[in-house]
Order: C-alpha cells, then sequence, then structure tokens
C-alpha cells in the first residue's frame, strides 16, 4: 500500500549526505515505491550532478509560514503514504505533526525522545551515525512491513553518490573544518604535499569556500611554501562531486568533505582530535583509515568530546606526524 515516500534529513551537509545509507536500505524494502528524499535548501545543488538511490532529491525550509505554506501544497500534490524524518528538529517536527493530521500519512521519525509510534532501538546509545539512521528507520519498519526486516548493519550501506566522469592523479587535501580545534595543522598539509608531489607527480587540489576564514587560510598555505601544481578550488556546489571525485585519495580534518569523497568512492585518511571517530567515521577502516589519539583526559574533561572552538595545546592533533600520514598515504596510493 506503500507507494510514494518522503524520508528527511534536515541538517548540515555532511548528515544529508550520511543519511544517504537509509535512503539506500529503504529502497531495498520498498523497491516499487517512489522515494523522495529532503535535505536542506542550500544542500540541494551538491546533488545536482549526481545519482543517488532516492528518485528525486527535494528541497526543505521550515523558516516561516511562507515555507510552510509552499511545503504544504508540495505534499499535498505529492500524497505521500509515509514521511520519515532522522534526526527530527523543532521546526521540522511540528510541520509534519501538523500536516499529518490534514493528509493522513504515517509519520515515524527518531531524535533523543521517545512517542507512542516511534520506537528507537538502542534509544541514546552512542554508535556510527549511519547506524543511528538505520536503526530508528529499521524500528519505524518493524510496525510497518508483515515480516519484520533484518537489522541492517552500517558497514552494508556505505552512502552512494555516482557521477559521470574520469579520475585522474590528484590528491584532495581537505584543510578547513568547522572550528579550529578540529583542524590538522597547516604546516603539515604542507610538508605532506611535498612528499606526494615528489613521489607520485600528483596534481593537489585544496577545496576551499569563498569566505573570509578560507581566503586566511589560503594565504597561509601560500605563505607556508606549497609544491607547485597544487590548486586551490573554489567552486559552487553542483560542480563539487566532479572535483572530488576524480581524485584518487581524500586526506583531512573531518569534515563534509569528507563524507562527500568517500560516497564518490574516493579512498580516504582523516583526522580526528576533540571527537572520537566512533559516530562520524562509520565507513570500512581498511578504506577510510583514521588518526586518532586515544586516552587524552583533557578530551573527556567536561563530556564524551571536547566541544573547544581553540586550545593552545592542540595535543589530540599536533601529536599526529606527517610521517605516519605519508606511510598510509603510500599503501592507499599503490
Amino acid at each position: 500500500m506503500i507507494k510514494k515516500i518522503l524520508i528527511v534529513k534536515n541538517r548540515a551537509m555532511g548528515d544529508a549526505v550520511i543519511g544517504l545509507g537509509a535512503v539506500q536500505f529503504l529502497k531495498q524494502q520498498y523497491p516499487n515505491a517512489q522515494i523522495f528524499y529532503g535535505v536542506p535548501k542550500w544542500v540541494l545543488p551538491l546533488f545536482n550532478e549526481t545519482s543517488t538511490s532516492a528518485d528525486c532529491i527535494i528541497p526543505l525550509s521550515f523558516r516561516g509560514l511562507f515555507d510552510w505554506w509552499k511545503m504544504l501544497l508540495f505534499m499535498w500534490r505529492e500524497q505521500f503514504d509515509l514521511v520519515y524524518e532522522m534526526n527530527q528538529s523543532g521546526r521540522s517536527g511540528k510541520f509534519f505533526a501538523a500536516a499529518k493530521k490534514v493528509m493522513g500519512f504515517r509519520y515515524f521519525y527518531h531524535n533523543h525522545n521517545y512517542t507512542d509510534e516511534t520506537i528507537v532501538f538502542e534509544q541514546g546509545v552512542k554508535k556510527p551515525n549511519i547506524q543511528r539512521d538505520l536503526d530508528g528507520l529499521w524500528s519505524a519498519l518493524c510496525l510497518l512491513l508483515p515480516k519484520r526486516p533484518a537489522r541492517p548493519n552500517y558497514l552494508n550501506y556505505i552512502p552512494q553518490m555516482k557521477w559521470t566522469g574520469n579520475s585522474s592523479n590528484r590528491v584532495t587535501l581537505g584543510v578547513v573544518a568547522t572550528r579550529e580545534t578540529k583542524m590538522w595543522p597547516l604546516e603539515n598539509f604542507v610538508k605532506l604535499a611535498h612528499h606526494l608531489v615528489a613521489d607520485f607527480s600528483c596534481e593537489i587540489i585544496i577545496p576551499l569556500s569563498s569566505s573570509l576564514k578560507d581566503q586566511s587560510i589560503r594565504k597561509e598555505l601560500e605563505e607556508l611554501g606549497l609544491p607547485q601544481g597544487t590548486h586551490f578550488v573554489v567552486a559552487p556546489l553542483n560542480e563539487l562531486p566532479a572535483e572530488l571525485g576524480a581524485s584518487r585519495l581524500y586526506i583531512g580534518n573531518d569534515t563534509g568533505l569528507k563524507h562527500i569523497s568517500i560516497a564518490l568512492g574516493v579512498p580516504s585518511i582523516s583526522f580526528f582530535g576533540p571527537e572520537q571517530p566512533l559516530e562520524w567515521h562509520p565507513y570500512d577502516q581498511g578504506k577510510h583509515p583514521y588518526f586518532f589519539i586515544d586516552g587524552l583526559d583533557c578530551r573527556t574533561k567536561d563530556a564524551h568530546f571536547c566541544g573547544l572552538e581553540t586550545c593552545n595545546a592542540k595535543v589530540c592533533m599536533e601529536g599526529i606526524s606527517v610521517d605516519c600520514v605519508y606511510e598510509k598515504s603510500r599503501e592507499l596510493l599503490g
């Protein structure tokens, strides 16, 4: 009876990419249903030049009454049978709860609370984010499907974004991060770039935005002396998959760039400092190894992770040596 489904993840860019794993699982359970995937409006262009398991990817915005009205008209036109929301937020939750009363679709979600219809397996347990999405969806499907499906494993649902293009002899360096404490030192990136260019004759690309912060990072990298053949990529979101997908390897901080690269099939090496990799690196460590210094008391002083924006010590990131990263890079580059 379920012919049209809306699955939603109204969060950051990396979260939207991670959510593709749940979309893939949902498509397996309802292969004949039409599946719409809702992501933040500003993230939508990222998927313009790629294909995913979703039949259609739509923009989401719940900022005001006009946005609510547009979304309500869209849902009335499409007549969804099922809506599932990952990491439900306050605004979106209120909207879908109201729309449900008008249209009568089944609505499930997972967040940090229980509801009568939403029973999330292992609620509150720290786990890989793909697994959290899968477990929430699986809990809902156990109530919907006549036969209870097997609980999915996150390693079988690595997000996939398919693009049409050719790979090249390039390495992507992901030097930016959402906060300073998550950044591997820029001088280490420069040293590593010189090693890679000398031994593999590869092109180095460094994706940046046009923000003042990123342009300041660019200036500092140039002053540190990048090797010839290094290119800074300031591309709109719709062009970013082609830039990243052509790489042989992604090396960098834990950001949305990493998740996009992995979804495009690019091997990766990630750096973790203030946050443990359990939740934010739900990938096979053979193809996607990471560096993380365990056992630092400062990291768990106030919570299970360090939430500092800046830090004078930076032992968690500065302790990751260039030589160790280079050796791991050689393994992956062959």
